[in-house]
């Protein structure tokens, strides 16, 4: 593998070493052991199961205890809608999937039909005849590309996810209105951080500065961050090559969901919740998700000042209570 001048400054300058992406490259190519597991988890054995009351008690505790907690919603957003997508791509009426012929059928339910319908139109275009003459591959065009929708290139947070009576919203819409319904602060805040690609940080703060008016009786904090480059991997070829494009520029790709630790890192709350952009649902069925978030903050909440009790105890030299806090970690840190 040759590196060039170019290389070099290209790596440094996404905070990486050349000793960096030969332990990328190591780590794809060498041979991966899977993992053993010793045992399935169990209830008692890894799984904490609570009875109703426990449930209860632990949601009052919530409420009563984030008095004073700073709280916030951390929301990897970062993802694109093409894969949701992808059987559209291609499409023929000789090369229909499964997917793609459960698209078709359902096609009247998604909520962009609307938006689809008067793109169409304004480009001359009758989405319904389209629809009556299964005209498909001019459909599929509209939503996929520039032209139309652009779903290929779009955030998932971006997609009309769901329908109301009285219109439509994003996930990212989806994702302020469940918030509210759990992490809004003892001071009134609700916190959202949203992570983004650097490339749709202004489309989408702009966009969601514009649904703010949507609540104008909630104090909201929007925040924002961008994966850190350095956490970007390089692309490889089949015969382990690194992959290069028109410019014979290295090809990173961005890191995983593990990546977003660093920004995990960066945020100042005592509470935090994380929940990826398109696991929501409509504001009708989120109760259940409402309930069970404010139990695992109790939860959180009680453990967090078990852990404050020992540290000033540890501190103010007890040392009578070593055995209780070993016990303590074994319990819910070591299972």
């Amino acid at each position: 593998m040759i590196i060039t001048k170019e290389d070099e400054s290209q790596i440094a300058q996404r905070g990486l070493t050349i000793i960096d992406l030969f332990r990328q490259i190591e780590l794809f190519t060498k041979e991966i052991q899977p993992l053993k597991l010793e045992k399935p988890c169990a209830v008692g054995d890894g799984i904490l199961q609570l009875s109703g009351s426990e449930c209860n008690r632990l949601v009052e505790n919530y409420e009563k205890q984030k008095q004073g907690v700073s709280i916030l919603g951390l929301v990897p957003a970062s993802g694109a809608a093409s894969r949701m997508f992808k059987h559209l791509h291609h499409y023929t009426a000789n090369t229909e999937n499964d997917l793609t012929e459960e698209f078709i059928l359902h096609f009247n339910s998604f909520p962009f039909i609307n938006d689809l319908r008067d793109i169409m139109a304004s480009k001359g275009e009758n989405l319904d005849q389209a629809i009556a003459e299964d005209n498909w591959e001019l459909i599929f065009d509209y939503i996929l590309n520039t032209k139309g929708l652009n779903y290929d290139d779009q955030l998932k947070g971006m997609v009309l996810f769901h329908r109301y009576k009285d219109g439509y919203r994003t996930a990212f819409e989806e994702h302020l209105y469940e918030f509210l319904k759990y992490g809004r602060q003892s001071d009134g805040k609700s916190r959202l951080h949203f992570t983004i690609a650097p490339q749709h940080l202004e489309t989408v703060s702009k966009f969601m500065e514009s649904r703010l008016s949507n609540f104008q009786y909630e104090e909201i904090e929007l925040s924002y961050s961008v994966q850190e480059k350095k956490t970007d991997t390089l692309a490889l070829n089949k015969d382990n090559t690194p992959i290069r494009d028109a410019k014979g520029k290295l090809v990173f790709r961005p890191g995983g969901h593990g990546a977003l630790i660093h920004n995990l890192q960066a945020i100042e709350a005592d509470v935090v919740y994380i929940k990826n952009i398109d696991n929501i649902t409509t504001e009708e069925q989120v109760g259940d998700t409402v309930y069970y978030k404010k139990i695992l903050g109790g939860l959180l909440l009680e453990l967090k000042a078990q852990i404050n009790h020992y540290l000033t105890e540890l501190d103010n030299g007890n040392d009578s209570i070593l055995a209780d806090v070993l016990k303590f970690i074994h319990e819910w840190f070591q299972p």
